[in-house]
């Protein structure tokens, strides 16, 4: 007992542990910033890759146009890819519009005089009856169900729309809803691009009874830098308005809807041939390179894959600064650690090399002597990781937020091919909160800490046996 009175007394009347006590502190913070930093790269890095890295899209290749045009591509094209080994899920889907004068649209306070007076909605024709969106994690199923495979083959009048236009309009699943199939008529768009104040206007060719089956939400994008808007800002709010006002049908129907006249594609593949996006789900991102190394030999040479490989390749190299910094940090803490302990252990050493000679002629153990200071300043570096994770709580995240997100600033990352720019505002969604300071990480740096202290007080072990204590007693 009498050791553990002796490192009490000296914890409380040793103003070097003090000094020693910010230090560490000071050097904790730096390493919980470097730590998190790396947490917050990785966990960007893996949780874009996860959302587009086995997405994978088929698109035309202009480079290779030639002057007879594109060879079209057929479901049977389609399926002989979906087969492979790799594939999850695939689907083909063309897109259109349809519109109502009883069902109203969905929309933000801020975008209300856009197409006012117009209830259109954007229509996604689909022949995957679970939705890739809902297997992408895009979207969720909120209330009913998805499309069966005969509902999509027979090109059954079921749709899914979203919760907010489900719950503006007061409707209930099985409920049937009258949606119009327009033409805008001729040269009605060229009067509005001159006339601002002329109407749009329309034929209706055929009213379309369709029945509520599935209502899915798709939240809206969060602003990261709340209260600063910007035109891009007002970009989103009016496609959150677009997707908000979607809505899922079988694709026979947008087919139809899209091939009012019979085109030369149809008259030379019938309905076989395809339009439209074409998105393959992957089971996981590490199936992409074997997936395109199989798929380029199947896919007809007027069209390319496109994934978000080429997007996980950018934001690597965008967050490239701030991992680098990171490392430094990470080094120089460490280096620091181990030099700051060193001379500390040397200081005390020089300051209580009489007493330990006095302790050591009092027939007290060398080995003790050493476990004692040992004890001391590993209760010191407990103590000032301990006080350094509650204060990294509140000021570190705020510092690694903001040196990411300028790093994410000054380079914009733009996937080709899809339909949501994963740029700027969204990757910053994605990131910001990632990185988390629990109890793993401040284990990690009190470890980290005991294993330089143990690393260096080795010299103090060296010293204490190899003090002269005859000596040193004769010169005192």
């Amino acid at each position: 007992m009498q050791i553990f009175w002796k490192i009490k007394v000296a914890l409380l009347r040793n103003k070097s542990y003090r000094l020693l006590l910010v230090i560490v502190v000071i050097l904790s913070q730096v390493i919980f910033l470097s730590l998190l930093i790396q947490q917050t790269n990785s966990s960007a890095i893996a949780n874009i890759k996860n959302k587009v890295g086995a997405k994978v899209e088929i698109q035309l290749d202009y480079t290779q146009f030639a002057e007879e045009g594109f060879r079209p591509l057929t479901t049977h094209n389609l399926k002989v890819i979906g087969n492979l080994p790799q594939v999850k899920a695939y689907d083909y889907s063309e897109s259109g519009r349809l519109f109502s004068d009883e069902v109203q649209q969905v929309q933000m306070a801020e975008n209300r005089g856009l197409n006012e007076g117009i209830n259109e909605f954007r229509v996604k024709g689909i022949n995957y009856g679970p939705l890739l969106e809902i297997e992408l994690g895009e979207i969720t199923l909120f209330k009913g169900r998805t499309f069966s495979a005969s509902e999509i083959e027979d090109g059954a009048t079921h749709i899914m729309i979203s919760r907010k236009l489900f719950e503006k309009n007061g409707y209930a699943l099985g409920e049937d809803i009258v949606l119009d199939w327009r033409i805008e008529t001729e040269n009605s768009g060229e009067k509005v691009a001159l006339n601002p104040n002329a109407e749009r206007a329309f034929t209706t060719i055929e009213k379309i009874p369709f029945r509520i089956i599935g209502v899915f939400e798709k939240p809206n994008r969060q602003n990261p830098n709340p209260g600063k808007e910007t035109e891009d800002d007002e970009y989103e709010k009016r496609l959150d308005d677009a997707n908000q006002n979607e809505i899922y049908i079988s694709n026979k129907i947008v087919h139809k809807l899209n091939q009012g006249i019979p085109s030369e594609n149809d008259e030379a593949f019938g309905n076989d041939a395809v339009g439209g996006e074409i998105t393959y789900i992957l089971n996981t991102p590490d199936d992409l390179e074997q997936f395109l190394t199989m798929g380029r030999e199947l896919l007809h040479k007027d069209y390319q894959f496109v994934s978000g490989n080429n997007l996980v390749r950018q934001l690597k190299a965008s967050l490239k600064t701030s991992e680098e910094l990171a490392e430094l940090l990470l080094r120089f803490s460490i280096i620091s650690s181990g030099v700051v302990l060193v001379l500390f252990l040397h200081w005390m050493f020089g300051e209580r090399k009489h007493k330990y000679g006095i302790y050591i002629a009092l027939g007290q153990k060398r080995s003790a002597i050493f476990f004692q200071n040992f004890i001391e300043i590993t209760l010191v570096i407990m103590l000032a990781v301990s006080t350094s994770f509650f204060l990294a709580q509140v000021s570190i995240p705020l510092v690694a937020e903001k040196i990411i997100i300028s790093e994410l600033a000054k380079t914009k990352v733009n996937p080709i091919g899809y339909e949501a720019d994963i740029s700027g505002f969204a990757i910053d969604a994605e990131i910001t909160g990632v990185g988390v300071i629990d109890y793993r990480m401040g284990m990690k740096i009190l470890l980290l800490m005991e294993f330089i202290l143990l690393v260096c007080s080795l010299l103090l072990h060296i010293k204490i046996a190899k003090l002269q204590v005859r000596e040193l007693l004769l010169e005192g």
